[in-house]
């Protein structure tokens, strides 16, 4: 039998140029996804907007339902208003971390728009994943996610000799997944300007020691090669500086100065020990070393006349001198765990941890009075959540069942200007809150909302321990409580139409108890649980 030779066959390829139909990928942005949750949510994305606000504030005031006050020029306390509701009843959150404890040295003005990527605000039920403690609303800023390689310079200069700049740089080592960023901020303003006096008519008041600057420098160090899918390293550095700006009279002196010195960790982790767990876990320590100094030797009239200060030791504000420090130590410990059961049923545990040692200290005061009225404190609180959601395989429901349990505990020493003898407080109240929202789509652009909630807000420590200076401690303070109820309707048109049209209808109910309210005094002032109150109303976006 003849053996066959192999043969070899060559095939060549011959490249052809072919025309594709158009093709359109689709695709939910985040924030059609939140306005798609459960509970009423506005979501203002900033690639919207850009260059046409100047601040978070501006932003907020053109929701509806928001208001934001302002207590003066640039770098007075801003409060947000969701619904009614005001203050720190609403919780400020910046990616999703707590910051109403931390409002002497960071505001929501104070954040450049230029490194914001969207904000979110919820009325109503507050989504389980933010931890903390807050009834009526949470407003949370989400700042942007930027490219490997990134630098960005901002500066603008206004009104009233104010100056803002921004930097944001950003590297990486690309085979090893490390990524460095170095940025900050600087904001500077001398609030000069005049104003009609509201304590007397026809009087002009012209403002000249308002003066504000804040210096915010950063660093981020972040690995996505490591066992975790990321693990991030966080300083912070946080300098401000503000004149004391008076209304009554023409506050010529005293000033308050603040460090803070911020240390942040997290790690983030799919499929977690087990397949659908995912883990967020985040730890934070705070330094903070405050200051407040009032000690001119007279006080002044609008019209430029002296008249005696407020002891003899001097002063322009309240009853007496002082010259105030308060250095703090804050540990703050972060988890959420969220396991996808299967695409119906997933559950989200997380749990806020919170340590503050703060150790206030006023020579000068205690000079006036006689004796001591300033103490340490020790307060520990810790917020836990649990959430089950429930979505139909065609996506058409969704419910979303939480509950929450609260405590908190304080210890410290207090001391009226009263009464001379010094009282021990040791504080510790618990409390449980639920809530739970639905959300059905009648039509691909048409759903119907509904969320029901009782929640708590622990007290803030400046409410319990004052400030050291014109408010009261107020260590029996107990939690507030708020029902809230929403229905409402929501047409969405984004990305089915070129119009983006997007319309939402909203009717609430809320009653607040225990509520925490600041009172007067001829001698200091003070936070106390009195009244209640019931708001009835409807929006439309």
């Amino acid at each position: 039998m003849g053996k066959e030779r192999g043969k070899k066959i060559i095939i060549r390829l011959k490249a052809e140029a072919k025309s594709l139909d158009e093709v359109v990928v689709m695709g939910k942005s985040e924030a059609r996804k939140l306005r798609e949750q459960a509970m009423p949510i506005s979501v203002i994305s900033m690639n919207q907007i850009q260059g046409t606000v100047n601040n978070v504030q501006d932003i907020l005031a053109k929701t509806a339902g928001i208001t934001v006050r302002a207590t003066g020029g640039t770098g007075s306390t801003s409060r947000i208003s969701v619904r009614g509701l005001e203050g720190k009843r609403i919780g400020l959150f910046i990616d999703g971390n707590p910051m109403n404890d931390n409002s002497d040295f960071i505001d929501i003005n104070d954040i450049p728009v230029e490194m914001i990527d969207r904000i979110e605000i919820y009325k109503g039920v507050v989504p389980a994943k933010f931890g903390g403690s807050a009834v009526g609303g949470a407003v949370n800023i989400v700042i942007k996610e930027y490219p490997p390689k990134y630098l960005d310079v901002n500066y603008s200069y206004g009104s009233f000799n104010t100056h803002n700049a921004s930097v944001v740089s950003k590297m990486n080592i690309a085979p090893k997944g490390i990524e460095f960023g170095l940025g900050g901020f600087y904001t500077y303003a001398d609030n000069d300007y005049k104003m009609k006096s509201p304590f007397q008519e026809g009087l002009t008041i012209t403002r000249d020691h308002d003066k504000f600057k804040k210096t915010v420098i950063g660093g981020s160090f972040k690995a996505r090669k490591w066992w975790f899918d990321l693990v991030e390293f966080e300083p912070v550095f946080i300098h401000t500086y503000k004149d004391i700006q008076g209304i009554e009279s023409n506050i010529r002196h005293a000033h308050s100065h603040s460090n803070a010195f911020i240390f942040a960790n997290k790690m983030e982790k799919e499929n977690f020990l087990l397949d659908g767990l995912d883990l967020d876990w985040q730890l934070g320590y705070i330094y903070t070393d405050y200051h407040f100094a009032d000690t001119a030797s007279h006080r002044t009239h609008w019209d430029g006349t002296h008249y005696p200060a407020v002891s003899e030791f001097g002063g322009e504000i309240g009853k007496w001198a002082s010259l105030l420090t308060n250095e703090k130590h804050q540990l703050q410990h972060k988890l959420n765990l969220n396991y996808l059961v299967n695409e119906n049923h997933s559950v989200n545990f997380n749990s806020l941890l919170k340590y503050a040692h703060a150790n206030p200290r006023d020579g000068m005061k205690d000079k006036v009075i006689g004796y001591r009225t300033d103490f340490p404190s020790n307060m520990f609180s810790w917020v836990a959540g649990l959430n089950y959601d429930y979505r139909t395989s065609n996506d058409k429901f969704l419910n979303s069942f939480n509950v929450k349990y609260y405590y908190y505990s304080m210890k410290t020493r207090m001391a009226s200007v009263l009464v001379k003898t010094a009282e021990d407080i040791d504080t510790h109240k618990n409390d449980f809150g639920i809530s739970n929202a639905l959300r059905y789509r009648i039509t691909p652009s048409l759903m119907a909302k509904a969320s029901f909630g009782y929640d708590v807000r622990l007290p803030s420590e400046e409410e319990l321990l004052g400030d050291g200076y014109v408010i009261a401690p107020a260590g029996n303070l107990t939690p507030e409580r708020n029902i809230s109820v929403n229905i409402g309707m929501l047409f969405d048109l984004t990305g089915k139409a070129s119009s983006n049209l997007q319309i939402e209808l909203n009717g609430y109910y809320m009653h607040l108890k225990d509520m925490i309210r600041f009172t007067g005094g001829f001698l200091q002032s003070q936070y106390q649980n009195f009244g209640e109150m019931r708001t009835l109303g409807m929006e439309a976006e």
